[in-house]
């Protein structure tokens, strides 16, 4: 028996809506009985986010549910089961808050885009010998507002604890506070449920204080990351306390001024005895975070953060002998856990925090190696399907936000190519074809938008580009023609798969795009228009033109000191592309330098995580661009798909998905940088794991593969000289070639 979810409430008092906060989070209690029950299920939706208590404790550490979705088009729904945790007489408590529905969402600063207050339906189902007893949201619930002032996930949370309500989902609580709900309007579009892992508090981190001043206090938690304070402080009654985060300190204050619009601010007022600080409806992206008494006086006596991400399953992991590459490992692995609250999001910190579709195209298969994205990226496409526009575009933010600001980009390639490049990598990586089916006439229609698009194949200059490419500017319409034609093939390999005889519809439309950048785009000499590290990379990855190009790339990365100019786009194709063309000594030099612009470079200038530039910060120049400058920013982090895919060599097979058949092409270190290296990549049907280990021209190379499994070894810059099975074990010893 499905929920209906035709019956919503609210609290019809809360209407004291502060214009930029919002109104205090309304509270909701409710007693039933549950005698003979086999099973009980709790179902719930909100026009905003919420937060379920059952007989006096939190149901679970599920955070801002149901979860972000473009409300003009569906709401999501989750499930609990509630039968464990029922007796004969219980309370359920839910606590509303703004959330994305009537928050502050992205870059505009523009509050209650759907409504100003937020609303619920829920219906708790128990399950009898005679049928199913149905309990619902009605005027028999009752509300009212208690400690959450405000709430904002931009602008931060406000606590005044003299209005707490205590422990409101007892069933013994005198609830004299409290009065009747009121119905609010029925959500009339589609609510689907929400079946991928949950926004839930995850790490915890202790701060240390590294500043004391007379004004205030800066607590330092090791680590940038998206996520909570949870403060044990005593105090006098009244005192008022003022918590700011931020990822980087400017001397011995807090640096804010990459938040841009964002508050990032928390406040609390005490009690007079002991309380505990821990928003509901906000979290922050930072690594410090400032604490002023505004007034009163009090004791702080226990400062933690706890880190806030969708629950997703790590599945790979890398480590080496260089202490370099293991940490921009370790902070690409901290950029996606900040990324993947719900969606994947560009920044968690400033007033951005949106699905931006580029972003996700780049740096997706990075993720699904990392940390099982099934039902993650399986949700987004939902979203992204939602948000195509009638002419098949595809908007840069998913959720649409239906922004201005967006309009002049809607249908970019690199960016909106994602509905075509995303459903064919999640199906290589998990082997589920539905994906492949439920995207595919988005897709068509995507191409359909292209092809009306382009000027006898060529497509328009317009878009992002490269974006934030080092000096070395691509020409637009070079890399949204090559984009195009990847696009196509791609879509192509699709409907092989899916085996609906449009194959070579698709693939011929491809090579004619092909052909036209050829002859509008490259000289007699070889050399591309642009004369970009980009443009090579991405022609030779996408097909468009060989092992030709590999002077012109050379060239390009001499005329930069060897250094790397890519952008956003670019850098994902830099190194893979370089091995191929038997240069992995400039693939690894490249991944180890620490001169700017490098990963190392950022590292050694401090980061835990990925920026969104190369110099966001520096010892000797301090900050970057105050206007766009995340100190955490996956999509730079594409290069640890390298690290599974080329050092390790841990690659899926076009002819059997989801690493039933596996491909070991593994490209070594000769020179030092890395001497060693292992990892793992746990699959549906095992264990990938890898190991090897290099002497002068001597290497060791040792696999695991699943039983079932079948392997095929390819070694690039190394010849075999012996080879045994041991059981799973296959063992290598190579030497250089």
């Amino acid at each position: 028996m499905e929920p209906k979810f035709s019956s919503w409430i609210s609290n019809e008092k809360n209407n004291k809506v502060n214009e930029k906060y919002g109104a205090p989070a309304p509270y909701f209690r409710k007693l039933f009985s549950a005698k003979n029950v086999s099973r009980a299920t709790l179902y719930i939706t909100a026009k905003g986010v919420f937060k379920v208590f059952l007989n006096g404790k939190e149901l679970c550490e599920d955070r801002l549910q149901p979860e972000w979705t473009d409300y003009s088009k569906s709401l999501n729904f989750v499930r609990y089961d509630i039968t464990d945790k029922i007796e004969g007489q219980n309370c359920i408590g839910v606590v509303l808050g703004n959330g994305w529905y009537c928050g502050t969402v992205g870059l505009l600063n523009v509050r209650a885009n759907y409504a100003s207050s937020p609303s619920f339906s829920a219906e708790i189902h128990l399950e009898k010998e005679d049928g199913v007893e149905v309990i619902c949201t009605d005027q028999s619930w009752k509300t009212a507002t208690g400690k959450i002032v405000y709430n904002d996930l931009l602008h931060g949370e406000y606590h005044d604890f003299n209005r707490d309500l205590g422990d409101f989902s007892s069933v013994s609580y005198e609830d004299a506070l409290f009065y009747p709900s009121v119905c609010s309007p029925a959500y009339d579009k589609s609510i689907r449920e929400h079946t991928a892992e949950k926004i839930t508090l995850m790490e915890q981190f202790e701060g240390k204080r590294i500043v004391s001043s007379s004004e205030f206090d800066i607590y330092d938690f090791g680590q940038n990351f998206a996520g909570i304070p949870v403060i044990k402080v005593r105090g006098e009654r009244g005192s008022k306390i003022r918590l700011r985060f931020g990822e980087m300190l400017d001397g011995e204050t807090l640096y804010t001024a990459n938040l841009r619009e964002a508050e990032a601010t928390d406040y609390m007022v005490l009690s007079g005895g002991d309380d505990v600080f821990e928003p509901l409806f906000t979290f922050h992206g930072f690594r410090y975070m400032e604490v002023t008494v505004i007034h009163g006086k009090c004791e702080i006596y226990g400062v933690f953060a706890r880190a806030i991400y969708s629950k997703l399953e790590r599945c790979g992991h890398f480590e080496c002998d260089n202490p370099l590459v293991n940490k921009i490992y370790e902070n690409v692995l901290w950029s996606q856990k900040s990324n993947s609250i719900g969606i994947p999001t560009d920044c968690p910190q400033r007033d951005e925090r949106l699905g931006w579709t580029g972003d996700v195209q780049i740096f997706c298969e990075t993720a699904m190696l990392n940390a099982n994205c099934k039902g993650f990226y399986e949700n987004y496409l939902y979203c992204i399907r939602e948000g195509q526009r009638e002419n098949g575009a595809i908007p840069v933010v998913i959720p649409d936000v239906h922004a201005p600001w967006c309009e002049p980009y809607t249908g970019v390639t690199g960016w909106s190519d994602v509905c075509i490049l995303l459903p064919y990598r999640h199906y290589m990586h998990y082997g589920d074809a539905s994906v492949l089916r439920d995207c595919f006439e988005m897709g068509e229609r995507y191409l359909s938008y292209c092809a009306a698009e382009w000027n006898d194949y060529i497509m328009p200059d317009r878009g992002f580009g490269d974006w934030l490419s080092i000096d070395d500017d691509t020409d637009k319409s070079v890399l949204a023609t090559a984009f195009t034609a990847y696009s196509y093939g791609v879509f192509a390999e699709i409907c092989r798969i899916l085996g609906n005889g449009k194959e070579e519809h698709y693939r011929r439309i491809s090579r004619k795009i092909k052909q036209k950048y050829i002859e509008k785009f490259v000289d007699e000499d070889g050399k591309i228009l642009s004369d970009t590290q980009t443009v090579y990379l991405t022609a030779y990855a996408f097909g468009i033109l060989g092992g030709e190009i590999l002077p012109h790339l050379i060239r390009t990365l001499e005329r930069k000191n060897y250094r790397l100019s890519t952008g956003f786009i670019g850098v994902r194709y830099l190194l893979p592309v370089l091995a191929e063309l038997g240069r992995a000594d400039l693939a690894y030099e490249l991944l180890c330098s620490t001169e700017y612009p490098s990963w190392g470079y950022t590292v050694k200038n401090g980061a835990t995580t990925i920026w969104e530039r190369w110099n966001s910060y520096s010892h000797t120049e301090g900050f970057g661009d105050i206007g766009m400058n995340s100190f955490n920013h996956y999509s730079l982090g594409s290069c640890v798909e390298w690290l599974y895919k080329f050092v390790l060599g841990i690659n899926y097979s076009a002819d059997e998905p989801a690493y039933k058949k596996v491909e070991l092409k593994p490209y070594f270190c000769y020179d030092g940088k890395i001497k060693n290296a292992k990892g793992k990549l746990q699959t549906q049907h095992g264990e990938i794991g890898v190991e090897w280990s290099a002497e002068g021209d001597n290497v060791l190379y040792v696999a695991d593969i699943p039983q079932g499994v079948c392997a095929i070894f390819t070694f690039n810059n190394a010849a075999v000289e012996s080879y045994r099975v041991e059981g799973q074990r296959h063992i290598y010893k190579l030497k250089r070639n």
